[in-house]
């Protein structure tokens, strides 16, 4: 059974993936509700695996402040007395075709999640049966469910590469930063699970946690121009074909 927040990023890589069926000259990338950003079939989103392992997305992260920080917030319990954990974001662009993500996440109180991280829900049509690259070491993804978790360790670069051997994403952590990779299929699903983890466990009061990144799209020796969207919100408009 997907989980909502799981539904949240498979429904956010269908629209993107839609959408960049044509691949402009020049990708626009638009920060998204939660703080996340919209990387073509990799949707970041910031989120929670609480006990139980049920997932619980952010909120907020839309508008910037002076500085360019997208405030944002992970409720870890359906009671508003406890305190949500407070996060923010930032996203620059580093030249005509990298853009740097910034994530910070803390707690005012002692928190225990299981886990807290940016994720997405990358579609098996657009990685099954390609490799993922953590510093070099080659991990295939079948997508066919026999292993449930392919990878978990820390990295400082990642690498996706499609069938074609063309790159679907590459990320320069900022720091040696753990992931997780995994199968969706093995609960059913259709889908490669990243999770960029701020920690594996709890959160200590007023610490806090941070992932960077440089990303990339597009192949090493070419990589994609890619430009981050000024507006807050994404709109579709309606056109002549839809139903």
């Amino acid at each position: 059974m997907k989980t909502p927040f799981a539904a949240v990023l498979l429904a956010a890589s269908a629209a993107t993936a839609s959408l960049g069926a044509e691949v402009p000259e020049v990708l626009s990338i638009s920060p998204i509700f939660g703080a996340g950003l919209s990387l073509p079939d990799v949707p970041l989103m910031p989120g929670a695996a609480l006990p139980g392992w049920t997932f619980k997305g952010s909120s907020g992260g839309l508008a910037p402040d002076a500085d360019g920080w997208r405030t944002f917030r992970i409720r870890t319990s359906n009671d508003n007395k406890v305190p949500a954990l407070e996060g923010k974001a930032r996203f620059e662009m580093v030249g005509e075709t990298a853009i740097s993500a910034q994530w910070c996440l803390s707690a005012t109180v002692r928190a225990e999640p299981l886990e807290t991280f940016v994720a997405a829900n990358i579609p098996g049509a657009a990685i099954a049966g390609g490799k993922a690259l953590a510093d070099g070491k080659e991990i295939p993804i079948a997508l066919d469910g026999t292993k449930p978790h392919l990878f978990r360790g820390a990295v400082t670069n990642l690498v996706f590469v499609k069938t074609d051997g063309t790159n679907l994403l590459r990320a320069a952590f900022d720091k040696p930063t753990r992931i997780l990779l995994q199968d969706g299929a093995h609960w059913g699903g259709d889908h490669l699970t990243l999770r960029i983890f701020f920690v594996e466990g709890p959160l200590e009061a007023g610490r806090e946690y941070a992932i960077g990144a440089t990303l990339l799209l597009g192949a090493a020796g070419a990589p994609s121009r890619v430009k981050l969207a000024d507006t807050q919100t994404t709109t579709l408009a309606a056109g002549p074909d839809w139903l």
